[in-house]
């Protein structure tokens, strides 16, 4: 019996990376591999624990919201991005809602990236960097609102 290539390709694409069944569907279809080879090697690393979209979706949506890069809307919208089933995806956004604090996340965040940012009286324009940073990233403005409260009221007490 010969290999299976797409099988092969599938393993070297797997060892740098994990990948969603689909993203990784995809990349064996842009190599022009047969379909029944494609659908034979997406089969047999699921088999073998190669391929596992829960799991994907479960780390990446963990390490997106642990890190800041994203929350909410955005963090559901950069998993189907890379090829998570929507209910998969939902589920990995709750779960990693409900491990990680938003509010305390954004506020450091807030005081890593932006040190010099004073809510109390802020420039508009150093205003609307901040807020559309975290905006890009998922954050509802009253999440948003809250760290500039908690911020200030930090700032206040360190000064006194």
């Amino acid at each position: 019996m010969t290999e299976n290539k797409a099988y092969l390709a599938a393993l070297r694409i797997l060892a740098r990376c994990d990948r969603s069944a689909a993203d990784l569907g995809n990349r064996l279809r842009r190599s022009n591999y047969p379909n029944e080879q494609i659908e034979d090697a997406l089969s047999r690393c699921r088999k073998l624990g190669y391929l596992d979209d829960r799991r994907l979706a479960d780390n990446l949506a963990r390490s997106m919201t642990e890190s800041g890069r994203a929350v909410g809307r955005k963090l559901l919208f950069e998993l189907k991005k890379k090829g998570i089933p929507t209910e998969l995806a939902e589920a990995a956004v709750a779960a990693a809602g409900d491990s990680v604090d938003a509010g305390q996340q954004l506020l450091a965040t807030l005081r890593r990236r932006f040190p010099d940012f004073d809510p109390r009286a802020p420039d508009p324009p150093q205003r609307r960097r901040v807020l559309g940073f975290f905006q890009r990233r998922g954050y509802r403005l009253d999440e948003i609102f809250a760290a500039f409260d908690a911020l200030a009221e930090l700032t206040t007490a360190e000064h006194d």
